[in-house]
């Protein structure tokens, strides 16, 4: 049997000409806000056309759904949530199509198409019941698993800002200064411009065209994302994403060519290229976003910036500490997001068991594996 049996579905509406109000304003990856007036009512099912295709959100209230989403309202003798249930399961972002502006969509029709089984409406709620209670379970192991990575992550760029001013043990041999962003420096330290420490470059264009294959890597702010047969820089080297993905850091072991979206370490001054790495991580690039007119990282605006410098020997007890603080670091976070999605892995194998019919909901165990 096909979900279209079961459900009757219509394209959600532009909130174009609507005002603030009491309803929530849905589009295909969540709420986006609060308007005057509802298309779409307690027990639909509201599904992602375009933009985050394929994404099923069950509504409990009147709400207005955008033309980014498609709205499928379930018959009277149909348990809306089983509906929202069997959808997850579905896989619908696979069904995505490009069009003639190569953005991925899915058209009402291919919902209703959906594969269904024929359970009565008792045994629907039966397995929504079931399915309600097990996925917040779920839900709630997998929010606290991304919980501790954000933890693990706050408490790296801690420990890395006060290893890279050279304070490995926070009990002796530092002292507070005028850094706002470092709470501690190491009495060895001196505290001086940027522009002091390093030399930064932009990088230099290089289109998809004027690639040709090689050993040096070609990096831009998302990484390394090529080669070419010409390099910039010998390596290895560090290079800073300057737009988009501001501020991310990136090591390059051997020969490389970085983007003009990045810039890059040009001149160590005498200092430790990979403490400059661990430093340039650790840089305020989201205070200075903030002050900034236009989006992007500045390297006039970073070359002012002051730093705690320490000398060449600290830096390298500080490198060694924190290339093993990170390894650490690393495996942790690695098993809690192999957790993360082997949870995502079984809450899915559930749902797809539990709503087609191969799960006895009456009958299964009440453990949740994580």
């Amino acid at each position: 049997m096909r979900l279209g049996y079961l459900v009757s579905t219509r394209s959600g509406d532009s909130p174009q000409s609507l005002t603030e109000g009491p309803h929530p304003l849905f589009g295909a990856g969540g709420q986006m806000g609060l308007v005057n007036a509802a298309n779409a009512d307690a027990g639909d099912i509201l599904v992602g056309r375009v933009g985050t295709v394929g994404s099923v959100r069950h509504v409990s209230q009147p709400v207005w759904a955008t033309d980014n989403t498609i709205i499928v309202t379930p018959a009277p003798h149909v348990e809306p949530r089983w509906v929202a249930y069997l959808l997850q399961s579905s896989d619908l972002g696979s069904l995505a199509s490009a069009t003639a502006t190569a953005q991925p969509l899915i058209s009402a029709s291919e919902v209703r198409a959906t594969p269904c089984p024929a359970i009565d409406l008792e045994e629907q709620r039966r397995i929504a019941d079931f399915l309600d209670d097990r996925v917040a379970r779920i839900d709630q192991i997998i929010a606290a698993r991304d919980a501790q990575v954000e933890l693990l992550d706050r408490l790296l760029l801690e420990r890395m800002r006060s290893a890279v001013a050279g304070v490995i043990d926070p009990n002796r041999g530092h002292r507070s200064d005028a850094l706002r962003w470092v709470e501690a420096i190491h009495e060895a330290a001196i505290v001086l411009p940027l522009s002091r420490v390093v030399t930064l470059q932009r990088g230099v264009d290089l289109t998809d065209g004027e690639r040709r294959p090689g050993l040096a890597k070609v990096v831009t702010t998302a990484g390394v994302v090529g080669t070419h047969d010409q390099a910039i820089e010998p390596g290895p080297g560090v290079v800073i994403g300057r737009y988009g993905s501001v501020g991310n850091v990136h090591w390059v072991d051997g020969p490389y060519w970085p983007h003009n979206t990045t810039l890059y370490v040009r001149n160590d001054q005498g200092n430790e290229l990979r403490w400059l790495y661990y430093l340039l991580r650790t840089f305020p690039y989201g205070a200075m976003q903030a002050r900034a007119a236009i989006p992007g990282v500045n390297r006039n605006d970073m070359a002012t910036e002051l730093v705690a410098w320490i000398p060449p020997e600290r830096q390298r007890v500080s490198i060694r500490w924190l290339d093993r603080y990170e390894e650490v670091n690393t495996r942790r976070r690695s098993a809690l997001r192999m957790s993360v999605k082997r949870l995502t892995e079984y809450r899915q194998s559930l749902i797809t068991a539990a709503v087609t019919g191969q799960l006895d909901v009456t009958t299964a165990g009440r453990g949740v594996r994580g």
